[in-house]
């Protein structure tokens, strides 16, 4: 099972579109009762009758048919206003377990995907999947209310008998490990993980049941460091050669701190991986933040 990480691509592309723009009257959120529920990962989630009392919601009264969950899985705003997105929230479509009688009873649910706030993209050209973090929540967020209209239904669609044309026994699976509590400026949205100059020794942990160990495994690193001269990350897998990534040192009065990143490829037999870093300090010391 090969594994992918975050690796950062950054592209400038300036253009001039028009756009058809048709802004909704008002939110669907401005009448009726609702409940938020925040995500953070994307999933088939289950709400039970249990869950509809302590939302809150008269289970005595409710019609299942009109049970609606609104929310939009685009993840973060582009930053382009030339992009078209949905300005309003959208009604999921969902599956609810014992709606035929036309009450809510205490064994009946509600089951909907739902996708988190962080995104995965295939980068078609090179093949691979991108991490593109949140950078403003941890959740991404759904609604759920009584309508007044028969809400929107998962449909049904009967099986085939027919021979597949590909039998899939294996996935790529992907993690990411981002922890945001470095931000050198103190200003903007670039943010970075453990400093390395209070501890220069860092030790990362990857669980992935059920390896395929004749694929190969790829990581992403991406560090920045401000310091005046050259400094180098020591990395490597257990059992795997020590590498290294070096960041350059930082140039001139208007550059604060310099980035650097490194993709590389290894072979292991383990399905608990750990990725084991280390700084050596330099003179003068160096300050570092990590995203992997």
């Amino acid at each position: 099972m090969n594994q992918l990480y975050k690796l950062s691509i950054f592209i400038t592309i300036i253009a001039v579109f028009t756009l058809n723009f048709t802004a909704n009257s008002q939110s669907v959120l401005s009448t009726g009762q609702w409940y938020q529920l925040g995500i953070e990962k994307d999933g088939i989630y289950k709400l039970s009758y249990q869950d509809f009392i302590d939302m809150g919601f008269d289970v005595d009264g409710i019609n299942p048919n009109h049970i609606q969950i609104y929310g939009n899985v685009n993840g973060q705003l582009p930053e382009a206003n030339n992009i078209a997105t949905p300005n309003s929230l959208l009604e999921n479509a969902i599956f609810v377990s014992g709606a035929e009688d036309g009450s809510f009873d205490a064994n009946d649910y509600v089951a909907f995907y739902a996708k988190g706030a962080d995104k995965w993209r295939y980068e078609i050209l090179l093949q691979r999947f991108r991490y593109e973090s949140h950078n403003y929540d941890e959740n991404n967020y759904y609604y759920v209310t009584i309508g007044e209209e028969e809400g929107s239904r998962i449909g049904s669609q009967t099986s085939t008998s027919q021979t597949p044309l590909k039998v899939i026994t294996n996935f790529l699976d992907y993690q990411a490990y981002e922890v945001d509590m470095v931000n050198f400026v103190k200003s903007g949205r670039k943010w970075y993980g453990e400093p390395f100059d209070t501890n220069p020794n860092q030790r990362i942990d990857f669980d992935f049941p059920n390896f395929i160990n004749d694929k190969k495994v790829m990581v992403g690193l991406y560090a920045a460091g401000r310091s005046e001269v050259n400094s180098e990350i020591h990395y490597y897998i257990d059992g795997c050669e020590t590498e290294s990534l070096t960041i350059p040192k930082k140039l001139g009065d208007y550059v604060y701190a310099k980035e650097a990143k490194v993709r590389t490829g290894f072979y292991t037999d383990e399905n608990h991986i750990n990725l084991n870093l280390n700084y050596t300090n330099q003179s003068p010391p160096i300050m570092l933040g990590l995203t992997i």
